[in-house]
């Protein structure tokens, strides 16, 4: 819809999506975006073309930053909670990536490991509980 006001034209648009689609929307594009994370960070690792693991540790951070965001932006309140659990997984990532560059090439300690599965299960459970509401993520976010 076109409205012309004292001589100038604005272009009125109607967006008719329910705030669950606006919010899986977003949440699809963040699902994206871990996909593609995670394909980079598998096809990097085989291949050996990722020349700094810190490289790991930023994006990790980018994107555990980038899901916070979007835990205080959407507007149904079940998606906040799984939206902060998984920023706070992915920071746990980064962390974990953190400790792993220093360490250079040792065994990981018993709580390096108990933080890996933690980070799992933290991972799990907020996509299960994304699922429900915008469903067809977890399939998006897998990485084969």
């Amino acid at each position: 819809m076109a409205a012309v006001a004292g001589g100038i034209a604005v272009w009125v648009t109607h967006d008719s999506r329910t705030p669950l689609q606006k919010d899986c929307a977003e949440v699809s594009d963040l699902g994206r975006q871990a996909h593609d994370l995670g394909t980079w960070m598998n096809d990097g690792l085989d291949n050996h073309t990722i020349d700094n693991l810190d490289e790991i540790v930023d994006r990790e951070s980018t994107l555990s930053d980038r899901l916070r965001a979007a835990a205080g932006s959407v507007t149904t309140s079940e998606m906040k909670q799984p939206l902060a659990t998984w920023a706070d997984a992915m920071a746990l990532s980064a962390q974990l990536q953190r400790e792993s560059n220093a360490a250079a090439g040792a065994d990981p300690s018993p709580e390096w490991m108990g933080n890996a599965y933690r980070y799992n299960a933290m991972v799990s459970e907020a996509l299960d509980a994304l699922d429900r509401r915008c469903p067809g993520l977890k399939q998006l976010v897998r990485v084969s």
